[in-house]
């Protein structure tokens, strides 16, 4: 059995940088109830979360929480305003991988997967497919180029499921979600304090303009909102009004959802099909400004920025 019983699929150290004395308030969606202010460190976490069953002795708690002990130092310099060197950017973007695989919905689909894919397979065998697909997954996103967007105000949001991945450039789409790692115009925010917001975005489609709008950080928002399986969090001095506006947003975006598709992923010989189902958003962003016109480019069709 795991040694620890209460496991984070989103990190304390995360979740206290949207505290104000230790604590932040959190928002539950389909409940439509703020909570007063809590303590950070009970959130996002479930009891042996990560044990795939009664024997298992694969620790992947403890794998997890040695990547994170060290990648949070990096988290907590660049949010004290840190230059982002080569050397950060990259413990950044391990980072964000290390949260997209770990929330809920992404590891236990990825566990269902492999049961279905790989009759027989040993639970240190899973571990070993997980930390393989963190590699194949950072080396999809190893040509984007990163950003840190600030706010003074403490208006930044985050959620159970921080990592949001959005597609502009083919936003207009209505048959497609262009969300898939590889594809051209990805763009990838965290959330990573109250005050600031990483992008990673794709250099061949976009340049990053220094003018950012109020309304910028509102649709960021939404998106932290949209994104969420059920919980949002907000720092104590964030003001509570936008979430009314959010909820009538989110009843407008999630009913008109995407078709779900099947998207591969090569795997030795065999493949994790990934269902991408994301919701219609088209907002674009001012400081992103975009190179090309997407009018020269087939909705309809994916387009991979490598090629």
């Amino acid at each position: 059995m795991a040694k620890k019983k209460k496991q984070h699929y989103v990190p304390k150290f995360y979740l206290k940088l949207f505290t104000k004395s230790n604590k932040l308030c959190p928002y539950i969606i389909n409940k439509k109830e703020l909570m007063d202010p809590v303590p950070y460190y009970d959130q996002c976490c479930k009891n042996y979360f990560y044990q795939i069953d009664k024997n298992n002795r694969t620790e992947i708690e403890d794998i997890l929480g040695k990547l994170e002990d060290n990648l949070a130092p990096v988290i907590r310099d660049i949010c004290n305003g840190t230059q982002i060197s080569d050397q950060l950017e990259s413990k950044l973007k391990q980072f964000i991988v290390l949260q997209l695989l770990r929330t809920p919905k992404h590891f236990n689909d990825f566990t269902n997967s492999l049961d279905k894919l790989f009759k027989g397979i040993t639970n240190n065998r899973k571990a070993f497919q997980m930390l393989n697909v963190f590699e194949q997954t950072l080396q999809c996103i190893e040509d984007l180029e990163t950003a840190v967007i600030s706010n003074s105000n403490d208006l930044i949001i985050t959620s159970d499921n921080p990592v949001i991945i959005y597609n502009q450039f083919f936003s207009d789409s209505i048959t497609i979600n262009h969300t898939g790692l590889l594809e051209k115009g990805i763009v990838i925010l965290l959330p990573l304090s109250s005050k600031k917001i990483a992008v990673l975005y794709d250099p061949t489609t976009y340049k990053i303009n220094n003018s950012i709008s109020s309304e910028d950080f509102l649709y960021m928002n939404l998106l932290t909102f949209l994104n969420a399986d059920n919980l949002v969090f907000l720092h104590p001095n964030c003001p509570s009004d936008i979430l009314k506006i959010f909820d009538n947003y989110k009843k407008i975006y999630h009913s008109k959802r995407y078709p779900t598709i099947e998207i591969n992923i090569s795997q030795y010989k065999k493949r994790i099909l990934v269902q991408n189902d994301g919701f219609n958003f088209n907002y674009k962003f001012t400081f992103l400004r975009e190179l090309i016109n997407p009018l020269d480019y087939d909705f309809d069709l994916y387009h991979n920025r490598n090629r």
